[in-house]
């Protein structure tokens, strides 16, 4: 497994990670123990543990990103951090879990812009846009 790390300038300030009461926080995307796990996917952000997750880096200028996310949507933030301010990562089928919408967890009016990252089957099965609300 390579880490990426950033040409630019621009590094993480902070990571929370929010599975109802709980939060998580950390100052990096990478989670390196969970390479000893079987899911070696889960360094980036720890898979999908949560509900949201979100970003914040020293981009102070740059825009703001909500990822609407499916299973490998985590992978790629390393590659976004540097173009962005915040990205915040919400999960529907966690948010159906725990009985919530994505209005109870994000204001997507906060946003300048907004992303759906999925494969194709998980897109063409997703049962849960309906919590987007």
């Amino acid at each position: 497994m390579n880490i990426f790390r950033s040409k630019y300038k621009t590094t993480v300030d902070s990571v929370e990670l929010y599975r109802g009461d709980q939060v998580l926080t950390s100052k990096s995307v990478y989670f390196r123990s969970a390479l000893k796990t079987a899911d070696k996917t889960a360094i980036f952000l720890q898979g999908d543990n949560f509900t949201k997750a979100t970003v914040k880096t020293t981009a102070e200028d740059a825009p703001k990103l909500l990822i609407i996310k499916g299973s490998y949507a985590n992978t790629l933030v390393p590659f976004l951090t540097p173009h962005y301010s915040e990205i915040t990562l919400v999960d529907p089928d966690k948010l159906k879990e725990e009985g919530k919408t994505l209005s109870d967890v994000a204001d997507t009016g906060a946003y300048d812009q907004i992303l759906f990252m999925y494969d194709c089957d998980q897109f063409a099965d997703e049962t849960n846009f309906d919590l987007l609300k």
